[in-house]
């Protein structure tokens, strides 16, 4: 029932309600606004026909002539002539229209009316219309935007010429535009409330069963198949219900089988570990049990056969031509995942069913292919010393005549190699008992800044062997480091070893360690031979070694760096390289200054 409340209740203003309230509202609003624009437009066209009426039919042609008979007598003739057509021309006492005689060359106002109290005033607004008087024309066209109704006759005489004007300052029309302005809001505001009303009524007959509706919908999507809707008409809402009702009975007839057809199979699949899927003819996913859905990374949705297996290269017309007892295999990559998938078919007709039992080999391809590598980096690492070390013990044994410092000289070379492979050795049980995690960790807080100092005065001997100059630069007090003292400090002096190693003599090598929030950052800095960025990449891969003659000479084993990746790695920290070939390289280490990692405190700690 929270759903339904959440789907009825919230967002209001989407509702159907809403919106049959709005279009309702609206419509009159539309219809109110249009009726009170029409009257008030007509009004308007009104009062202006009836202005142009009366000019018209005064101003004929045989009451020009006579105030042009009149003009010929004078000035205050011709008024007086005009003035007893004021009745006909609509002057009243109100003062909204009057006329005016103007001088027909410059406009100016000669004479006016008795209302306007405009006998002393000499000027008048030039009009469109008194602007075509002057030229000799009749003026008695209006636009809508005009603030006054007029027309300019000119008059030309032996009195004189002058200009016949009659203006309204619209005052009647706009009164009556706005008191049927203020009816038309009156009658919008109860059309409104009319039309809320009425559309609360109508909305709610509407949207009561639609809302009735949309509740069993919810019901049966949570899984109430048996509804039953009460059916209250027969119009289209009525028979959408009956459709609802009868589509419930179905689900619920169909659920019931799937439920029991799913038994069946449920309590078999669900513990199995391998992944187990089943398709109908057309590729679409029937089961899926729990382990197929982590091998292959799928959800509970349905899942295509071509989507799942495609890459293997077997078709599905491939499986269903297949006979009883037989099967085709396919090897699957899913991430760093190896699956072997048996495909078998079985069923008859359209019934048939594609079967797929999948297994994880990840762990055994790996496996071999480590035992491989291992077999093969181990004994060319080997092969090596060994050849020497038989090689010179042999000299030395066939030549008993062999001068004594050059017996020490291949005895030498003997123990050289001896002591390499038993750094090969101790580096491959370093590295085993890291992958089987049996390697014995030691974690404590730790005084950086002594111990770089340490490493720093150990490391100033070989590094002066060489002609290096080694400077160690620290970047504000460091924090004491939650790791294993020993496995650090054997990261860094590997580092620092390789730099040393591989930077021609008379180098510079710089270790710089500063804070970084919650982490510390430890920097190895040389200008050295640097390395090639194709080989970067590889860098801490174990037995990789970027210039194989090089390392020999300098004793190194390819296991140095992924030893120390493998330290990092543990301490949670993070490991990168930058480096250009003949420019140098820099190594940079980042440890959290608490890993969280054996953290062991008593109470009062």
């Amino acid at each position: 029932m929270k759903a339904d409340r959440t789907s009825t209740g919230s967002a209001w203003w989407r509702s159907v309600h809403f919106k049959l309230a709005l279009i309702m509202i609206l419509l009159v609003s539309s219809v109110m606004v249009a009726v009170g624009e029409y009257l008030m437009v007509s009004v308007a066209a009104y009062y202006e026909e009836d202005f142009r009426e009366q000019m018209y039919s005064v101003f004929t042609a045989d009451t020009i002539e006579t105030l042009r008979d009149s003009a010929s007598g004078g000035l205050q003739n011709l008024r007086n002539t005009l003035s007893a057509y004021s009745g006909r021309l609509g002057i009243g006492t109100d003062g909204s229209r009057d006329f005016f005689i103007l001088d027909g060359m410059t406009g100016e106002v000669l004479a006016g009316g008795e209302y306007q109290g405009v006998s002393e005033q000499r000027t008048v607004e030039f009009t469109h219309n008194i602007l075509l008087a002057l030229t000799g024309e009749v003026g008695s066209g209006n636009p809508i935007t005009d603030a006054c109704y007029d027309t300019a006759i000119p008059l030309s005489g032996s009195g004189g010429d002058y200009i016949i004007y009659v203006r309204d300052n619209k005052q009647t029309s706009t009164e009556l535009s706005r008191i049927l302005l203020s009816i038309v809001l009156q009658a919008v505001v109860f059309g409104l409330a009319v039309a809320a009303l009425l559309s609360l009524i109508l909305s709610k007959t509407v949207t009561r069963p639609i809302e009735a509706l949309t509740r069993g919908a919810h019901r049966v999507a949570q899984g109430e198949f048996n509804q039953e809707l009460p059916v209250h008409s027969t119009d289209e809402i009525g028979g959408l219900t009956e459709t609802f009702n009868e589509m419930s009975r179905a689900l619920e007839h169909s659920v019931e089988e799937l439920g029991a057809e799913r038994n069946k199979y449920s309590s078999l699949l669900l513990h199995m570990t391998d992944g187990v899927l089943s398709f109908d003819t057309d590729g679409r996913a029937l089961h899926i049990n729990p382990a197929a859905q982590e091998m292959l990374g799928i959800g509970q949705e349905e899942a295509a056969f071509s989507a799942l297996f495609g890459e293997s290269g077997i078709s599905l017309s491939d499986i269903l031509a297949l006979s009883g007892g037989e099967h085709l295999t396919a090897t699957l990559h899913r991430g760093e995942s190896i699956l072997e998938v048996i495909l078998s078919c079985g069923g008859h007709g359209a019934e048939r069913t594609v079967i797929a039992v999948v297994h994880d080999i990840t762990q055994e391809q790996h496996l071999e292919e480590a035992r491989r590598k291992f077999i093969a980096d181990v004994s060319h690492e080997l092969r090596t010393p060994l050849t020497n070390i038989k090689g010179y013990a042999e000299t030395i044994d066939s030549d008993e005549n062999m001068p004594p410092h050059l017996r020490h000289r291949f005895l030498g070379v003997v123990q050289n190699e001896a002591d390499r492979m038993l750094r090969i050795v101790k580096d491959l049980l370093t590295l085993s008992r890291m992958d089987n995690r049996s390697m014995s960790w030691h974690f404590e807080w730790v005084d950086m800044e002594n111990l770089l100092e340490n490493i720093n005065t150990a490391m100033q001997i070989r590094a002066g062997e060489r002609g290096h100059t080694l400077s160690m630069v620290l970047q504000g007090t460091l924090p004491m480091v939650w790791c294993d003292k020993e496995r650090v400090e054997q990261v860094i002096v590997n580092l620092l070893s390789n730099a040393v190693n591989y930077t021609p003599e008379g180098g510079s090598i710089q270790l710089v360690a500063g804070r970084e929030e919650d982490a510390l950052r430890i920097s190895v800095r040389d200008n050295g031979i640097g390395i090639p960025e194709k080989d970067l990449p590889h860098l801490f891969d174990r037995f990789y070694r970027v210039d194989k003659a090089r390392s020999r000479e300098s004793g190194g084993t390819g296991l140095g760096l992924a030893i120390t990746a493998e330290i990092v790695e543990k301490h949670k920290g993070t490991i990168r390289v930058e480096s250009r070939e003949g420019e140098g390289t820099l190594f940079t280490v980042t440890l959290p200054v608490d890993s969280g990692i054996d953290r062991r405190e008593d109470a009062e700690a």
